[in-house]
């Protein structure tokens, strides 16, 4: 354990790496104003780790170390909901969803200021890197009801959204891929300018059953990679991908990728067995070698693998790799025991994963920070290898109820950052948080 001189920054070393602390920042409020009160860690005896915090008023409470950057509210008087956030190299927030509110908040010369009926519309907001204030906010929407799960800003500044709708008067554009709607439910695909003031480019994808779009993936501006679900037999899919023909069972997964202008799908490829599949937010990936990783549940035993996976068999979670042509599996494997929220990519090409179980076998490695499951449900934190097919590490983390992981990312230190929702009143929290 050690402080760093330059930041004030805490080192904690542990066997799968460093724990870093901010500095502490500590201040009282006094009426309207706040003041900050000058305070550092102090390391004594080798582990053991105080605060020395200057002169303070005594009488006032005193906050140490606040976590939470910035806290807001967004919506009006109806159900909205955020399904996904992405943050650009500037701080700046975006968030997509979809709202059933009228009084929604838009901003003046956004696509569309007009709630448009049905359902829910969907939402795409920009706030700035301090939550204070809407950059611009808009729906897009028909008459029925649509939403969106995921969102990617490209280094141009144009957002992607990508989600699904019950509206044939969705708005599509000329040239597009598919203008016409065809069935129960069909994926949309649009491309906003930087202001989100114009629709550059929108599309409908799907057969004649319920088809959804759950992660859009933009490479370089110019390669638009998507995954989702399909319930359709007819879903369109490119000649020469891995699978072409529907699977059977309740649902398959389906991986594509459109040009850049959104008028070809150049790609499009499904897996699936003969069970049920599907996949959330959060689990499409690039990796450093340039394949397209995604992961989800089945609960197929025939669902492909690779021979050198982790697991070659069984229902639970999955994991695949495959080429950008979409037209072979790298690598893959089942994930048995658990359900998948979301993966993020290290930059040697292991993956971290969290999500939940209710299994008490999961393959928990020595170095975890808790080998035990806890109660009904816990969420989980693992790495696979890059060839999926070995675990490098793989933790419980949850209380004695529902506790369920449903983001991931790692930062440019390495450490793992997860999302993850709890019924726990015993879950572990930091003394700091």
């Amino acid at each position: 354990i050690e402080v760093e001189g330059h930041t004030g920054d805490l080192f904690i070393l542990t066997p799968i790496g460093a724990i870093v602390d901010d500095a502490p920042r500590v201040y009282q409020h006094r009426q309207n104003d706040r003041i900050d009160v000058n305070c550092h860690y102090s390391v004594n005896d080798g582990n053991k780790i105080s605060f020395i915090i200057d002169e303070y008023d005594s009488k006032l409470p005193l906050c140490i170390d606040p976590g939470i950057e910035f806290c807001t509210y967004l919506g009006g008087s109806g159900n909205d909901v955020c399904n996904d956030i992405y943050l650009d190299s500037n701080g700046s927030v975006y968030l997509t969803g979809g709202a059933q509110s009228v009084g929604f908040p838009t901003t003046i010369g956004a696509y569309d200021q007009t709630y448009n009926g049905g359902e829910k519309d969907v939402v795409v907001v920009k706030m700035d890197s301090d939550g204070s204030s809407i950059e611009f906010s808009t729906f897009i929407g028909g008459s029925r009801g649509e939403g969106a799960g995921s969102i990617h800003v490209d280094e141009n500044g144009y957002v992607f959204i990508g989600g699904s709708t019950g509206s044939s008067d969705y708005p599509t554009t000329v040239g597009a891929y598919d203008r016409t709607y065809s069935g129960s439910c069909m994926c949309i695909l649009t491309k906003l300018n930087a202001n989100c003031s114009k629709i550059i480019f929108s599309t409908f994808l799907g057969g004649d059953d319920w088809d959804w779009i759950n992660n859009v993936l933009v490479i370089n501006g110019t390669e638009i990679y998507i995954s989702g679900g399909t319930t359709s037999s007819n879903f369109p899919c490119v000649s020469g991908c891995y699978d072409t023909d529907y699977n059977g069972g309740r649902r398959d997964i389906f991986v594509a990728k459109f040009s850049s202008d959104g008028g070809r799908l150049d790609y499009s490829t499904l897996l699936g067995g003969s069970g049920n599949e599907y996949n959330n937010w959060d689990t499409m990936v690039l990796d450093p070698d340039g394949y397209i990783t995604v992961a989800g549940y089945t609960d197929s035993n025939d669902f492909p693998s690779s021979p050198n996976g982790y697991q070659t068999t069984g229902g639970g979670s999955f994991i695949i790799k495959m080429n950008r042509a979409l037209s072979y599996i790298v690598s893959g494997t089942h994930f048995n025991g658990c359900g998948i929220g979301a993966i993020a990519s290290f930059p040697n090409g292991s993956l971290a994963i969290t999500g939940a179980t209710e299994s008490t076998t999961m393959p928990t490695t020595p170095n975890a920070l808790d080998r035990t499951h806890n109660g009904d449900q816990d969420a989980f934190v693992a790495v696979i290898d890059t060839n999926l097919s070995t675990i490098e590490y793989c933790t419980y983390f949850g209380g004695q109820e529902w506790d369920q992981g449903f983001g991931c990312d790692i930062d440019a230190k390495g450490r793992i950052a997860f999302m993850m929702s709890t019924q726990s009143p015993n879950l572990t929290v930091s003394i700091d948080s």
